[in-house]
């Protein structure tokens, strides 16, 4: 409300939903600047006389002279009140209100009963007439700013139950506010299913805070809304009323699908609203929604008393809904009614859009009793419902389901690859990759594909599932490592069409796609998927759901890129409201970190990395490739805090590893602490292998040249820089330049390119390199060492023998040994070959 300058704002929503509370806040904060008249409506105000008599009242206009009041009637003009008949309250009213030396604001708290009163436009009238007026409506029923401003005189503001309801944070602070310490899964739960009604939030925590189990806590519940249930339905056949409750929403055409008259369908409304269990929608014209904790206890009421009648009702709403085409509605009446072989066939036909119904809605398999029938598809429904919640361990669950039915119709299958046995194995790699069996994931992976490949499918059982199976196969190579596999997974999976709106499942195969070809370092493809992504109409419930968290990673690493740190910020923290849940946190998070260094330096980013991995402790294990990289990013960040010690540590405890981004950083502690023999060794054999993805190949490149700097072979330096720059000017990548030692850039980037498309791009690099900090040194520490030490290594670096040291020192050879290695211990190095150029870097030559 503070953020609308409108004079007519109108708060719209059923009972229970706080809007005099709101209203009251926000009037503590207006006192200052205006005078405020409350006025209360109920079912008293019959009439304008009985109206503005109220109004005279609590405003205290009753004693005021009338004289002033008629005396502004003839500077009016034609529009004033005296131009016309009117009631005596109106005039008295309109006087004061016009004389008032300070703004006012009237409130009306009740607002649906301005109809009945009749005097809708004398109050439209008056708000025009007086500029300073603020008019607050609070009304149950939609329709107000039509009947207060009909001819859209005025700037009116709306504020629905969609913008009134809780959200899962204003459900934590209520609980927080009770001392109530729920879990996270207990307070979506609330969320869910109380739709963030506030007043059954309020009921559930006072169950809860009676103490007893979830369980119990559930059941007094239930019992406490039947009970009020059926003293709301009064003198209404119960079983109608209770009917109309258990539809959760509709209007009359779905009341009278289910056998319910036009005029019962009416009364039960309007009781369930008096009672606070429901609202007619502001978005759905006519449609009535009941409370999700209201129906179920309705549903509970009818499974008492009538229990054969509910399926019933529920097998015709879903013909109902079905000819509707509300495709979602009947494929949930269908599980109600238990009427499986039907609910299967509105899933296979209408897959995508039951999918797309639901991702913002409440997870709605576990409370419906599908594993009666054992069916197959259900189970893969319902495992792919509760993984777009971020509900991994449960969408886990439901995939072991899918196994063990899958693998049970294996044996009448003699042996042939059915669609069944394909989508077992499918769902045991994406049921092993969710609970974190990694040793297990990549057998899975392949042995998925090669049955894939040789399915025995007549009926196509498998093809309305084609582009989720793509999708989670190319998600499980990522994780995996594997960009190049997930490219062509993704590139098979899907044949997009330009047809209009988008839908869930293409959105999230371009959002997957980019964040795949943005981690195999084509930077140039990313963005023109990003493009595409972006260019296409597409519900606001995807650009906020899980879905939409690797296109904003994506664009991130794009914006970090191109040195728009703010904008990478930005589309981060687009990512935040899921990262309690998304699957993709590793990467996610080493974005952030890379941020982080950039913005605020190596020990901040060290802080962020450390805080972020303890609150990920008890998720499933991660996959040991994204272990590897976060691993690496650690070490980078050791390095560039002069951490050095600790980072040889973990480069030792580490060493050997097979994945290119953990052995690229272990060759760079190599560098940094002066072995550049062992780290160009180590740069040649991975380049060399074949198995690094372009931005590692970069990195790697580069670390070659520095390392062949140090070595005194300035071509071969110039020769992986060039290859660094051939392979940056294809996929457009710059970042891995900036992590380059500056000087070393510096001196290689001064040299002639060995091609003109080289030279150009090589002074795009130059000129975003230029403008960032140097964010590696190799610097280090200072080393303390002695007087004699100093003058030995001062002879180390002369190229003397020991002999030849102990000779000039008079001293014996014995002691230069037990001198060098003292200095080998302070560098950090191992050798006379690492010690001399260590000992530069760290200015004590």
């Amino acid at each position: 409300m503070n953020e609308t300058q409108a004079r007519l704002i109108v708060l719209q929503a059923g009972r229970g939903f706080g809007k005099s509370m709101l209203i009251y806040d926000w009037m503590g904060n207006q006192k200052a600047e205006r005078d405020l008249v409350w006025v209360p409506l109920d079912a008293t105000i019959t009439s304008p006389q009985l109206f503005w008599d109220l109004v005279l009242t609590v405003a205290d206009f009753a004693d005021t002279d009338t004289d002033t009041a008629a005396g502004t009637d003839t500077d009016a003009g034609t529009d004033t009140p005296a131009a016309e008949e009117r009631q005596p309250g109106w005039q008295r009213a309109y006087g004061h209100l016009r004389r008032s030396t300070r703004p006012i604001t009237v409130v009306i708290d009740g607002g649906e009963r301005l109809a009945l009163a009749g005097v809708g436009e004398e109050v439209a009238r008056i708000l025009r007439l007086v500029p300073d007026l603020r008019l607050v409506v609070a009304s149950r029923n939609p329709g107000i700013v039509e009947t207060l401003d009909p001819d859209h005189y005025l700037d009116a503001a709306v504020i629905t139950e969609e913008a009134l309801a809780f959200t899962l944070d204003d459900v934590r602070a209520a609980a927080a506010a009770r001392r109530l310490s729920l879990t996270d899964e207990r307070v979506h739960s609330l969320f869910d299913e109380t739709a963030g009604w506030p007043h059954a939030v309020g009921l559930v925590l006072r169950e809860i805070e009676a103490g007893g189990t979830a369980r119990a806590t559930g059941i007094r519940v239930q019992n406490s809304l039947r009970s009020a249930l059926r003293a709301a339905s009064g003198t209404q056949p119960r079983h109608v009323f209770m009917t109309v409750a258990a539809l959760g929403r509709g209007d009359e055409a779905r009341a009278l699908a289910v056998g319910v008259p036009a005029e019962q369908w009416k009364s039960a409304t309007a009781s369930l609203e008096q009672a606070g269990f429901g609202w007619w929608s502001s978005t759905e014209n006519g449609h009535f929604r009941v409370v999700p904790i209201v129906q179920r206890a309705a549903r509970a009421e009818l499974e008492a008393t009538h229990p054969g009648d509910l399926k019933a009702i529920d097998g015709r709403m879903s013909r109902h809904l079905s000819d509707s085409k509300d495709h979602a509605g009947a494929f949930l009446a269908a599980l109600d009614a238990e009427e499986w072989d039907l609910a299967e066939r509105i899933l296979i036909r209408n897959y995508a859009l039951i999918v797309a119904a639901f991702m913002e809605g409440q997870p709605v398999m576990p409370r419906r009793r599908f594993s009666a029938r054992k069916n197959l598809f259900l189970a893969v429904f319902a495992g792919v419902e509760q993984y777009s919640h971020g509900r991994h361990f449960a969408a886990a669950r439901y995939f072991a389901t899918v196994i063990a039915l899958a693998e049970a119709q294996r044996f009448t299958d003699h042996g042939r690859t059915s669609a069944e046995r394909v989508l077992a194995q499918g769902f045991l790699l994406i049921g092993a990759r969710l609970s974190g069996l990694y040793a297990v994931v990549p057998r899975a992976l392949d042995r998925f594909l090669a049955l894939l490949a040789r399915a025995d499918d007549p009926h196509h059982d498998l093809s309305f599932l084609e582009e989720i199976i793509g999708v989670q196969t190319a998600t499980t190579a990522l994780y995996l490592g594997d960009t190049q596999a997930a490219r062509s997974l993704l590139a098979g999976s899907v044949r997009w069409k330009d047809d209009g709106e988008i839908n869930s499942t293409t959105f999230h195969w371009l959002s997957l796609r980019a964040l795949v070809e943005v981690a195999d370092g084509d930077h140039a493809a990313a963005r023109a998927t990003l493009r595409h992504l972006w260019s296409v109409p597409a519900p606001e419930r995807l650009l906020n759901s899980f879905y939409a968290v690797p296109a904003h990673t994506a664009e991130a690493i794009l914006a970090i890129e191109r040195g728009d740190l703010d904008a990478a910020g930005v589309e981060l923290d687009a990512t935040r409201a899921h990262w309690a849940t998304m699957e993709h946190w590793p990467i996610t998070l080493a974005v952030r970190v890379r941020l982080t260094w950039k913005q605020h330096g190596a020990a901040a980013a060290l802080g962020l990395l450390d805080d972020d991995m303890r609150q990920k402790k008890h998720r499933p294990n991660i996959s040991p490739f994204l272990t590897a990289t976060l691993t690496a990013l650690r070490m980078d960040l050791l390095l560039a805090d002069l951490r050095n010690a600790e980072a040889e540590a973990l480069a030792q405890a580490e060493q050997g590893s097979r994945y290119a981004p953990l052995a690229a950083a272990i060759l760079r502690v190599h560098l940094v602490q002066g072995r550049s023999a062992e780290a160009l060794s180590g740069a040649r054999k991975l380049h060399h292998g074949g198995d690094v993805g372009h931005s590692d190949a970069i990195g790697v490149l580069l670390l070659a040249a520095s390392a062949s700097l140090r070595l005194g072979e300035e071509s071969t330096a110039s020769d992986y820089f060039q290859a660094a720059l051939r392979i940056s000017r294809r996929t457009a990548q710059i970042d891995p330049f900036a992590f380059m030692v500056r000087d070393d850039f510096l001196r290689l980037s001064a040299a002639e390119a060995d091609e003109e498309a080289n030279a150009a791009w090589l002074s795009t690099v130059a000129e975003t390199v230029a403008s960032q900090p140097a964010y590696v040194t190799l610097e280090h520490p200072r080393v303390g060492l002695t007087r004699r030490e100093r003058i030995v290594l001062s002879h180390l670096a002369g190229d003397r023998t020991l002999a030849e040291i102990a000779a000039e020192l008079n001293v014996s050879v014995n002691t230069v040994r037990n001198q060098t290695a003292s200095i080998y211990r302070k560098l950090g190095v191992t050798r006379r070959e690492d010690a001399v150029p260590a000992a530069r870097r760290a200015r004590m030559l």
